[in-house]
């Protein structure tokens, strides 16, 4: 056990037996000399004499490890500027001018995109606010407000393809009804592209849709294909 190399630990010299258990005099590499269980050596628990571990600013410990370098990189309305020593935070500048703080993972992660001043937001000016005339959402559908509409819901809300077949076919849609998008493209909502189905539609496309949306590009850019060719 003398000599062996274990982390930043190496071990000098035996100390002492009590109760089965071995005590070893251990040197690490920062200098310092500690007395360390030999069943904490050999499971690799013990690493160093204390060096390796910091203390975060809320107490908790944790390991040191290496840490990718976020520097000058933009998240959001945030631009990393450095790490603040000894911990997982990043100093960033938002847009607005604020600097503030925030751990790596909700940088990378999406879930910090400025200082706060996007959740301060008021009305229009926030990407959340619902009350706009249209956005799209999270399944990629335009939503539009159409308070008096026959299919609109509680908020009268919804969806633009809804209203366009509704006006196409001169009525409101039966709650059974859905439209489909024939070329897959949810926010395209030309008449053209819209298909009544009188039940669920199931996920995909036609072939044959696939391929007149196909051409239906072909001929927008051929020309263009042409001239740059």
């Amino acid at each position: 056990m003398i000599g062996k190399k274990i982390e930043k630990l190496t071990v000098i010299k035996f100390v002492e037996k009590r109760k089965y258990r071995k005590y070893w005099l251990c040197k690490c590499d920062c200098g310092n000399e500690k007395i360390i269980y030999d069943g904490s050596l050999k499971s690799g628990n013990t690493k160093s004499c204390g060096c390796l571990r910091s203390i975060s600013q809320k107490g908790k410990k944790h390991y040191n490890v290496p840490y990718e370098d976020l520097s000058n990189q933009r998240f959001g309305k945030l631009i990393a500027l450095e790490r603040i020593q000894e911990s997982k935070k990043w100093l960033c500048k938002c847009d607005c001018g604020k600097i503030t703080e925030t751990i790596t993972t909700r940088l990378k992660s999406g879930k910090t995109k400025s200082c706060g001043c996007l959740k301060n937001r008021k009305g229009k000016e926030n990407p959340g606010y619902k009350n706009q005339m249209s956005y799209k959402d999270k399944n990629g559908y335009i939503v539009i407000r159409k308070k008096d509409h026959p299919n609109a819901g509680s908020r009268g809300l919804l969806s633009e393809h809804t209203y366009v077949m509704s006006e196409k076919l001169g009525r409101p849609l039966d709650p059974k009804e859905t439209v489909h998008h024939k070329n897959g493209i949810r926010d395209d909502n030309r008449p053209d592209n819209l298909e009544l189905w009188t039940s669920r539609h199931p996920k995909g496309q036609r072939i044959k849709d696939l391929i007149d949306f196909a051409h239906e590009i072909l001929e927008q850019y051929q020309p263009l294909t042409t001239a740059t060719g």
